[in-house]
């Protein structure tokens, strides 16, 4: 199997159940998983409970904003590029229902505005077009006045910069949600 594809497989199988890193032992993999999961709390109307797909081609930007968003009650799960961020979003196994109910539905993306192959505008447009519903929340390092504009008209929910503040990103996807 490629590289690549093993990943967005092993990915899709395991969203919402926490994603797994090159050297990262099976015990710790457990550990957060257990402490993901124990954070998911209900929010919002009906008690249905708001997951997060964040997407950042850094592996460490996403399993910490993953392991915050988690500790803050959200069910997450993380996409190392659009590809695979569009692959979980259509996919059947978004994230793990209880007694084989349909899958549900991602509530938020966080999206880093550069990565490669594909941007984040570029997946933006392509989550509003195929996921109207699904709110786009954009990161990066390198805003530009430009960017933000451009990503505001595209239909993303808020505009963030790298290093983003607890406070920020929480009312951000308050608003988002």
């Amino acid at each position: 199997m490629e590289r690549g594809k093993e990943s967005t497989v092993r990915r899709t199988v395991e969203f919402g159940e926490g994603s797994e890193h090159g050297s990262e032992n099976r015990d710790t993999r457990e550990n957060r998983d257990t402490r993901r999961n124990r954070g998911s709390r209900e929010r919002g109307s009906m008690g249905q409970k708001k997951r997060i797909l964040i997407v950042d081609d850094d592996p460490i930007v996403a399993e910490s904003l993953a392991e915050h968003l988690a500790g803050e009650g959200y069910e997450t799960a993380t996409a190392m590029n659009a590809a695979e961020a569009q692959a979980l979003l259509d996919g059947a196994s978004n994230f793990p229902t209880p007694e084989g109910r349909a899958p549900q539905p991602v509530h938020v993306v966080l999206s880093d505005v550069s990565m490669p192959e594909t941007s984040g505008l570029d997946l933006l447009q392509w989550i509003k077009a195929n996921h109207p519903t699904t709110a786009v929340v954009m990161l990066t390092g390198y805003g530009t006045i430009e960017s933000a504009v451009r990503a505001l008209r595209l239909g993303a929910a808020d505009y963030l910069t790298k290093p983003v503040m607890d406070d920020e990103l929480r009312v951000a996807l308050e608003r988002a949600l």
